[in-house]
């Protein structure tokens, strides 16, 4: 592993842990902690988050949350907060951890959350997941896993080209991707270093086309909420997506934020204190219930 890669994980690390130092599980929500889905007893470990009034018995509908963290840092626990503010409107929250790279160079994160969604169909009846309600959302890298893995789950032929099983005879309803990335092309993402941590051979070029977001958008995608706000370094990639989604007729919104009173920074939404932050989980799970109004 790289310094680099160290240095990530440590600065990354201490921001977040400052971040969610005042942070409580609410009262109002119950949880069940460090599920295992698969082999792996350290990364392959999920939560789920309910509200308590709807009770044990209830179906609620499926948020699935993808974490980000460069494909190299973070896991459940550093997105539990938000996921559970997530959870306070009224849906069923899925937060897992995937293996990260460079110990697990990708595709593994995209087979993580193959198996967990393959997780939740099979206990949907225990925890109370409305499968055929099923919305995922992902930011930064979390967002490129998600976004690329609902285009695996779009396209079969695509879906093929992966070393593992993709599900089948599913997509999510709608997802929601914040301040992602979704294109790795030398002119418009700098960081070549990073990728090489993320890929078995940065030298091969069949890689480094499946990893493109952007390329596998088909009109079989589902409706896409698009986040970016002004302090987010990858703003541009949203406006990739947006294009990418245009070029095919696929449904979306597309919002980028604007703060008067602060430069809202990339992935601000996870800091849950933060005024913005409250007013993005509730919009975002409006657009989850607005999707659920429309194709009932």
């Amino acid at each position: 592993m790289s310094e680099y890669v160290d240095k990530i994980r440590s600065e990354w690390g201490q921001n977040d842990a400052r971040r969610d130092a005042s942070f409580k599980t609410p009262e109002d929500i119950v949880r069940f902690d460090n599920i295992q889905y698969a082999e792996d007893k350290v990364f392959n470990l999920l939560d789920v988050y309910r509200p308590k009034s709807a009770g044990k018995s209830a179906k609620l509908p499926v948020i699935l949350n993808v974490h980000g963290g460069a494909w190299v840092y973070g896991t459940k626990d550093t997105y539990q907060f938000y996921g559970m503010e997530l959870a306070r409107k009224g849906f069923a929250v899925v937060n897992f951890s995937y293996r990260l790279a460079p110990e697990a160079k990708f595709p593994a994160c995209l087979e993580d959350a193959d198996k967990v969604v393959k997780w939740i169909f099979a206990n949907k009846d225990e925890y109370g997941l409305d499968t055929g309600n099923f919305f995922a959302t992902g930011d930064s890298a979390g967002a490129h896993i998600l976004s690329l893995y609902t285009a695996a789950l779009s396209d079969r032929e695509f879906a093929v080209t992966f070393p593992f099983d993709v599900i089948k005879d599913f997509n999510f309803k709608a997802i929601v991707l914040n301040c992602g990335k979704y294109s790795f092309k030398e002119e418009v993402y700098s960081d070549q270093d990073l990728l090489k941590e993320i890929l078995t051979d940065y030298n091969n070029k069949k890689l480094h086309d499946q990893i493109e977001t952007v390329e596998h958008i088909t009109p079989s995608y589902p409706p896409v909420y698009i986040m970016t706000c002004t302090g987010d370094f990858l703003k541009e990639q949203s406006v990739l997506l947006a294009a990418a989604l245009t070029r095919e007729t696929v449904p979306f919104e597309y919002h980028y934020i604007k703060d008067p009173s602060i430069n809202l920074w990339h992935c601000y939404q996870n800091n849950i204190d933060l005024d913005s932050a409250k007013k993005c989980h509730e919009e975002e799970c409006n657009y989850f219930k607005r999707i659920m109004g429309e194709k009932k």
